[in-house]
């Protein structure tokens, strides 16, 4: 993920492995980007990419569905003080006035993100997409599916960076960009059957908007994926970080 998104003009702002993944490791991280990029000091236009990879659990003390992010520590005795709640997730990407903004969630049961989620229904044209703001989730499985590792690395991962990495994308779309949606359903199309070939497992990506309204905008826009073969090492725009 790291040389991937390198590729694509982000900024890798933060990397947590291991024992370092703690609650309060992640809720450090995601409060220094609510303070670096507050609302009341203006919207940027930019793209945050964030991603957790590792076990999430259905949330044993709510009957709505909703899901945790299994820390290094995690206790099955205290669920919620040793996971991180994917509703806070929604609360902290509220308050980020970074415009596009992507979760990435490669753990069993991450469609958990989506409670509550209300699709947007809004038509918008490609030079609208960089303008408006963009706050969604995509996840390896839904709630109650088991994400599939192999070689190490998640299924649903590993195929992300090799849709992006190898250009494929582009030269199917006959374009210089893509849109998070259109490398999405590139990537759950091939995870998909993949899965199937497995065993007849089942797992099946999801991608939803996480936000209606961000920062007093409708949520219209998309992230957009250069092709990197064209940008000759482009810096990219201001506020592009991933985690």
């Amino acid at each position: 993920m790291v040389k991937t998104f390198k590729r694509f003009g982000f900024t890798v702002v933060c990397e947590l492995f291991d024992e370092e993944v703690t609650k309060d490791a992640i809720e450090r991280e995601l409060s220094r980007l609510v303070s670096k990029y507050a609302m009341r000091n203006g919207k940027k236009i930019g793209r945050l990419y964030i991603m957790f990879a590792g076990h999430g659990v259905p949330d044993p003390d709510t009957p709505d569905g909703s899901s945790l992010f299994c820390c290094h520590d995690y206790d099955p005795e205290r669920p919620y003080e040793t996971a991180y709640p994917l509703t806070e997730i929604k609360n902290k990407l509220k308050r980020i006035a970074i415009k596009h903004q992507v979760v990435h969630l490669d753990s069993c049961h991450a469609g958990g993100i989506f409670l509550d989620t209300r699709a947007r229904d809004a038509p918008f044209v490609a030079a609208r997409m960089a303008q408006q703001p963009s706050v969604s989730a995509i996840t390896a499985v839904t709630a109650d599916e088991e994400a599939i590792e192999t070689n190490g690395h998640g299924l649903f991962t590993k195929t992300l960076c090799e849709t992006l990495d190898n250009g494929h994308i582009f030269d199917t779309l006959d374009k210089h960009f893509a849109t998070m949606s259109e490398v999405f359903d590139m990537v759950r199309a091939r995870v998909t059957n993949e899965a199937h070939e497995r065993g007849g497992r089942s797992m099946t990506p999801m991608k939803r908007d996480v936000l209606g309204q961000h920062g007093g905008e409708q949520c219209t826009g998309e992230m957009l994926f250069f092709d990197a073969r064209e940008r000759d090492g482009a810096r990219g725009t201001a506020g592009d970080e991933a985690s």
